[in-house]
C-alpha cells in the first residue's frame, strides 16, 4: 500500500474528496515501441514511435498507420491543411546517433511527412495561436523557446519561425504549457524551469522569469507541466526519486514561486505521465501521475480536497506510462483514463455511480 502525503496549501475548512474507483477495463499491447501520443476528440488516439498509428476508443481498434520514419517523444496536433482532420508534428529522429532530426508534419489522411524545418531535437510540442496566427510551440535542443508559424499559402513549405526566448542553464529545460500568470488577459508561456509573460504587441518582447530553480543537474529540470488556476505543477519527468510540487505565484514577477511538494512512500519515479483534470465533476482539479520506472510503475491519483490539501490513492500498477488522458471513453458521462505506454495502451473505465 502506498503512502501518499496531505499538503497544506491554502486556508479552509477540511472536507474530504470524493474518491472514485477506477477499473483497468480494456488494454491493447503494440508491435512496435511508442514514445508518445495525443488525444484527438474523446474517441481517437495518435500513437508514434518507431510508427505513426491512430487508435480508436474504446475499443482499441487500430485505423491507418505510416511507417515513413521513426519518431520522438516530442509531438503535438494542429490542423495544418485545413481539412477538419488534425495532422501530426512530429520529431524525426536522425538516422544516426548524436546527429540531429528533422521537425516534420504528417498529412492526413495518408500522413505522408511534410518537413517544417531540419537541425531540429524536441520532446516538447504545445499547438497554440499567437497573436492570431496558428503555429506549434517548441523547446528547441531544450533551451530555445521557439513558435514555428503554419504558412498561411504554402503549407508544404518550410515553416517560419520566431525566437521568443533562449535559455542557458545547467539543465535541459522540458514542459510546455499556456496560461495567463499574471492576469492581465493575455496567456502566457510557462517552459521548464521559466515562465514567460506575453507583450501585448506582437513585435514587443516576451520577458522571462523564473518559476524554481530546478537546474541543478543535467535533466532536473526536464519537467511535466499542468495547471490549476493560479498554481502550476511540476514534476521531474525523469528524476528517481522524483520532485513532484504545485507551485503558486510570487507577487514579484522576479521572485521564486511558493513552492508545495506532493510526496509518496515509497517516493515517486519518474513521473512521465502527467495530467491535471477535474475527475469527480466537483470543480477541483486532482492530479494523475502515471510513472514510467519498468514493472511496478504506478498509476497514483491525488484527490484535491475543498481546504486546498491533496489525499493520495493508488489506483494500479503498470509497466510504465508516457502519457496519460482524461477523457469519457464510454459516453456515460464519466470522465475515465487513458494510459499510453511504451508497448501498450490501457483505458481504466470510472467506476463513479450517478
Amino acid at each position: 500500500m502506498v503512502r501518499l502525503a496531505l499538503l497544506f496549501l491554502v486556508f479552509g475548512s477540511t472536507v474530504w474528496a470524493q474518491r472514485l474507483d477506477f477499473k483497468r477495463w480494456r488494454e491493447r499491447e503494440s508491435d512496435t515501441p511508442i514514445r508518445g501520443a495525443a488525444l484527438f476528440a474523446p474517441s481517437q488516439l495518435f500513437l508514434w514511435g518507431d510508427s505513426l498509428a491512430t487508435v480508436r476508443l474504446p475499443r482499441l481498434r487500430s485505423g491507418q498507420t505510416s511507417t515513413s520514419g521513426r519518431f520522438g517523444a516530442g509531438g503535438c496536433l494542429i490542423d495544418v491543411n485545413q481539412d477538419g482532420i488534425p495532422d501530426p508534428v512530429l520529431y524525426q529522429l536522425p538516422e544516426r546517433a548524436g546527429q540531429l532530426g528533422t521537425m516534420v508534419w504528417l498529412a492526413s489522411p495518408d500522413y505522408e511527412a511534410n518537413v517544417i524545418d531540419t537541425d531540429a531535437e524536441f520532446s516538447d510540442c504545445l499547438a497554440t495561436t499567437l497573436f492570431g496566427e496558428p503555429g506549434v510551440l517548441l523547446l528547441h535542443r531544450h533551451a530555445q523557446v521557439r513558435f514555428y508559424k503554419v504558412p498561411a499559402a504554402e503549407p508544404g513549405k518550410r515553416w517560419p519561425y520566431r525566437e521568443l526566448y533562449s535559455i542557458y542553464t545547467a539543465s535541459a529545460q522540458g514542459g510546455l504549457l499556456r496560461a495567463d500568470v499574471d492576469n492581465d488577459g493575455r496567456e502566457d508561456i510557462l517552459a521548464g524551469n521559466y515562465w514567460l509573460r506575453s507583450p501585448a504587441d506582437a513585435e514587443d518582447s516576451w520577458r522571462l522569469f523564473p518559476i524554481n530553480n530546478w537546474w541543478n543537474g543535467p535533466q532536473t529540470a526536464m519537467l511535466r507541466l499542468g495547471w490549476a488556476k493560479p498554481m502550476a505543477l511540476a514534476a521531474e519527468r525523469q528524476g528517481d526519486p522524483a520532485r513532484v510540487s504545485w507551485f503558486l505565484p510570487s507577487k514579484d514577477a522576479a521572485a521564486f514561486w511558493t513552492e508545495a511538494p506532493l510526496e509518496a512512500v515509497p517516493p515517486i519515479r519518474k513521473p512521465e505521465a502527467l495530467i491535471v483534470a477535474d475527475l469527480n465533476r466537483d470543480g477541483r482539479k486532482e492530479v494523475v501521475i502515471g510513472e514510467n520506472a519498468g514493472p511496478g510503475s504506478r498509476l497514483l491519483i491525488y484527490w484535491a480536497l475543498e481546504d486546498g490539501r491533496y489525499q493520495g490513492s493508488e489506483i494500479d500498477k503498470t509497466e510504465g506510462l508516457v502519457s496519460l488522458f482524461a477523457t469519457d471513453v464510454n459516453r456515460d458521462d464519466n470522465v475515465d483514463l487513458v494510459g499510453v505506454g511504451p508497448r501498450s495502451v490501457i483505458v481504466w473505465r470510472s467506476q463513479r455511480r450517478k
